[in-house]
């Protein structure tokens, strides 16, 4: 599973100018996380966790899927009544991981922030997540997504972030909480481009952030804040443009 995830990526991105209309961006990656735990009430060990849903890449058609496992391993997420009922465990959040999807015309899908206290002492917590050093890639202009990570006790002065993908294994005590910010996928096409009704639409269903639209996109809103400034806008984004050609340079012959 590991090795597929970014085979797929690599080959997606070869053929990126080849068949451009064809191709989609990097998605999440492979994530999983387990929590083995003694029940309190019946002494038996279990486990229970998630092939861990995260954001696809945008594609020369659409945005990316929000929330998803991606590729190989393509599996319905657990649902949390579930799994409390089966397990001590409490789940305090389960929300779109804002601004995570990469900017472009198409929009990368957002990643998920997970979040759950163990109830039972010494649970035993394992995770797989790739694309937590090198995030998501766009492709033709568009942006990577965010880097994904987990954290233990979150807000606490015990916080602890996990510093590899794969591998490690944490002991728990009982209210422990595990925090996972997950990868969203990238983007594809410039950002500059998108359509700034999708851009508020976007803010509106609480997928991106204001800063975010300003940012990259170049869209502003009016002081209302529910409407598009137009001339703010066009603006906005000629800046950007131009900035980004001069980070770009001049186009240069092969001597």
């Amino acid at each position: 599973m590991v090795v597929c995830h970014p085979i797929v990526d690599l080959v997606m991105g070869a053929l990126s100018d080849a068949v451009p209309d064809r191709v989609m961006a990097d998605s999440c990656g492979c994530m999983y996380n387990d929590t083995s735990v003694k029940h309190p009430r019946t002494g038996q060990r279990i486990a229970y966790g998630e092939v861990v849903p995260g954001g696809i890449g945008a594609t020369a058609l659409a945005d990316g899927a929000n929330v998803l496992s991606c590729h190989v391993t393509n599996c319905p997420i657990p649902p949390i009544e579930a799994t409390e009922i089966e397990a001590p465990t409490l789940f305090m959040r389960r929300e779109f991981h804002v601004d995570s999807g990469g900017p472009g015309r198409f929009r990368g899908g957002l990643g998920q922030v997970l979040s759950y206290r163990v109830l039972a002492p010494e649970s035993r917590f394992a995770h797989t997540s790739q694309k937590s050093v090198v995030p998501p890639q766009g492709v033709h202009g568009g942006r990577p997504g965010k880097s994904g990570y987990w954290l233990i006790n979150e807000g606490k002065n015990s916080e602890q972030r996990l510093r590899h993908a794969i591998g490690d294994l944490e002991i728990l005590d009982s209210g422990d909480t595990i925090t996972h910010y997950g990868a969203g996928g990238g983007g594809y096409g410039s950002p500059l481009v998108r359509p700034p009704e999708a851009v508020l639409a976007d803010i509106q269903d609480g997928l991106i952030s204001v800063e975010s639209a300003k940012v990259d996109y170049g869209v502003a809103l009016a002081a209302d804040g529910r409407s598009i400034d137009r001339v703010a806008t066009g603006v906005l984004r000629e800046s950007l443009l131009a900035r980004c050609a001069i980070v770009a340079g001049p186009d240069r012959e092969d001597s």
